[in-house]
C-alpha cells in the first residue's frame, strides 16, 4: 500500500504521482472509518505493467470494516488502477479518468451483510478500456444493506480492446447466483445523460447489458424508484456486421422504473425492462435504431405505458423479433404514440 487511513479525519492527497511498479494487485491508498478525506489532482500509473492481474489493482479503495463519510475522488488521471468506496455516506467520484483498469473501474461493492451506499455522485468520469465492468454498484452479500440516493451521471465508458469478459458498462444491482433477501434496500437510483460506446471487435465477447440496472431474479430484493434517462448507448456498429453488444439497456426487478428519453443503436436487442410483478414500469421517449433482434422487451408488467418512442430497423439479424412486445403475462399496457419503420421485424408490436 502506498497509504493506509483508519479512522482518519480531514486528509487530503493532492498533486502526487504514484507508481505502481508491477504490482499485480492493491496497492493505492486504502481507507476505512475516513472522514473528510479529499483525493484530488493526482496521477496513478504502472511504470512496469503486470501481464496479468492476480487481484484488484486500486488507486484508491475504502472498505466495509466501518463507515466512511464526505470522501472526494476528483480530477485523477488513474491508468490500470479502480476507484473503488465500499462504504460511505457522501461519496462523490467526479470527473476521474481511468485508462484499462485492471479489473472494474469505478466500483461499490458490498463485501458484507448490511453494508451501506448512501448519497453517491459518481458523475463526469471518464472510463477506457475497462477489463471488468466500467462503473459498478453492486451486492455481493446476501441480506441487509442499504443503498440510497445514488447517482450515476455524465459519465463516458469507450470499449476499444479485444478483452472477451462478460462486463457491462453500468451496473447497478446484482447479477451473481446468489440469492439476496427483501431486507436488501434500494431506492432513489438514477442513471442519466452517461455516453456508452461498445466498439471491440472481438467475436467471442457476450457482454451483459451496457446498461444493467436491477436484482437477480434468483432472490426477493427490489430497487425502488429508478430512473434510466438520456443516455446514449451505442454497440458499435451500423450495419454489416453482427452486433455483440447483448442489450442496450435493461432493468430488471424494480418497482417503479422510468426509461425515458435514451438512444439505443446497434446492439442486439434496444430496451429490455422486466418489473416487479404488478408493477406499472413507464418507458417513452426513447429513440432506437439499427437493433439486431427486438426493438422495446416488457416482461411481466401491470398497466406498461409505452410511449412516444421512435424504433427504426430493428430485427437485423435474427429470424422473429418485434419492434414493441409484451410478454409473460404482461397485461393492461398501454402502448400509443409510438413511431415504428421497421421493415423486417416479425410485427411491429406483439
Amino acid at each position: 500500500l502506498i497509504m493506509w487511513l483508519e479512522g482518519a479525519s480531514r486528509v487530503q492527497v493532492t498533486g502526487l504521482q504514484f507508481d505502481a511498479n508491477g504490482k499485480t494487485q492493491f496497492g493505492g491508498i486504502l481507507c476505512t472509518g475516513t472522514t473528510m478525506l479529499q483525493v484530488h489532482h493526482n496521477r496513478y500509473f504502472d511504470s512496469v505493467p503486470p501481464g496479468a492481474w492476480t487481484g484488484d489493482p486500486y488507486f484508491v479503495a475504502c472498505g466495509t470494516d466501518a463507515l466512511s463519510s464526505y470522501v472526494y475522488v476528483q480530477d485523477n488521471i488513474v491508468v490500470t488502477g479502480q476507484i473503488e468506496i465500499d462504504r460511505c455516506q457522501y461519496c462523490f467520484i467526479q470527473r476521474n479518468t481511468l485508462v484499462t483498469p485492471g479489473s472494474n473501474g469505478i466500483v461499490w461493492s458490498s463485501l458484507a451483510n448490511a453494508n451501506t451506499a448512501l448519497d453517491y455522485w459518481i458523475t463526469d468520469n471518464i472510463v477506457e478500456n475497462a477489463r471488468g465492468n466500467a462503473i459498478s454498484v453492486a451486492f455481493d452479500a446476501v441480506s441487509g444493506g442499504t443503498v440510497a440516493r445514488l447517482h450515476i451521471q455524465n459519465n463516458t465508458v469507450h470499449f476499444s480492446n479485444t478483452s472477451t469478459d462478460n462486463r457491462s458498462a453500468l451496473l447497478v444491482g446484482h447479477t451473481l447466483l446468489t440469492e439476496i433477501d427483501n431486507t436488501s434496500n434500494w431506492y432513489d437510483i438514477h442513471v442519466t445523460g452517461n455516453t456508452v460506446i461498445w466498439e471491440t471487435t472481438a467475436t467471442s465477447a457476450a457482454p451483459r447489458p451496457l446498461i444493467q440496472v436491477g436484482m437477480s431474479n434468483n432472490g426477493t430484493a427490489r430497487m425502488r424508484e429508478v430512473v434510466v434517462a438520456n443516455n446514449i448507448v451505442d454497440g458499435g456498429f451500423s450495419s454489416g456486421s453482427s452486433r455483440l453488444a447483448e442489450r442496450g439497456i435493461a432493468v430488471v426487478n424494480v418497482v417503479g422504473a422510468v426509461v425515458t428519453g435514451n438512444i439505443v443503436r446497434n446492439t442486439q436487442r434496444g430496451i429490455w425492462v422486466q418489473p416487479d410483478a404488478n408493477d406499472a414500469p413507464v418507458i417513452s421517449g426513447n429513440i432506437l435504431k439499427n437493433i439486431g433482434g427486438d426493438g422495446i422487451i416488457v416482461n411481466s408488467a401491470e398497466a406498461a405505458v409505452i410511449s412516444g418512442n421512435k424504433i427504426e430497423a430493428a430485427n437485423l439479424d435474427v429470424g422473429t423479433a418485434y419492434a414493441i412486445a409484451l410478454r409473460l403475462q404482461a397485461s393492461n399496457g398501454t402502448i400509443t404514440g409510438n413511431y415504428i419503420a421497421c421493415s423486417a421485424c416479425t410485427a411491429g408490436i406483439a
